[in-house]
């Protein structure tokens, strides 16, 4: 019997220690947590992002080559609008991605965009900046010759291709 109180002490130990942690992370973080809600939100929110990602693109002056924001689910609150029986490769391609551990769920937004390397700049550093929690995986710049159609003259430009990865949380 005394084994099993010294493993109940250490185990009591070990938790009470934890949440003494916690609590100061509590007391200093606190104030902060809405941020969290407000970088990962509750649902997807693709229609949101969709349009704060075209003011971002019409603010910099790029013109859209190509943009799209990868599959979310469909989940109704009884119903699942999804096919529960398929399967690929023992992956439900119906279900979020999800970070391992956590009911924080991701999907992938990939775009080509065409304009001047200064306009690029500045799409890239607004993408930063949004408060949402974005993770850009890749960019890739090339010098590219466009054709200004007011104009009516060819000029050198860039064409900036990325991929990035949104965040959102799960109830």
């Amino acid at each position: 019997k005394i084994t099993d109180q010294d493993l109940v002490d250490k185990k009591m130990t070990s938790k009470i220690t934890q949440l003494a942690r916690a609590k100061n992370d509590l007391t200093t973080f606190g104030g902060q947590l809405d941020l969290f809600s407000k970088a990962i939100t509750d649902d997807s929110g693709t229609s949101d992002l969709a349009k704060r990602l075209s003011l971002l693109v019409q603010e910099s002056g790029l013109s859209v080559n190509s943009f799209s924001i990868g599959s979310v689910p469909v989940l109704g609150k009884r119903i699942n609008l999804g096919n529960k029986d398929s399967k690929v490769a023992g992956v439900d391609p119906n279900k979020p991605k999800l970070i391992a551990g956590t009911k924080v769920a991701y999907t992938e937004i990939v775009f080509d965009l065409l304009g001047s390397q200064k306009q690029a700049l500045d799409f890239l550093s607004s993408l930063e900046k949004i408060d949402r929690l974005i993770k850009i995986t890749s960019v890739d710049i090339k010098r590219e010759e466009q054709k200004d159609v007011d104009l009516e003259k060819n000029f050198k430009g860039v064409r900036l291709n990325g991929r990035a990865t949104v965040y959102y949380q799960l109830k």
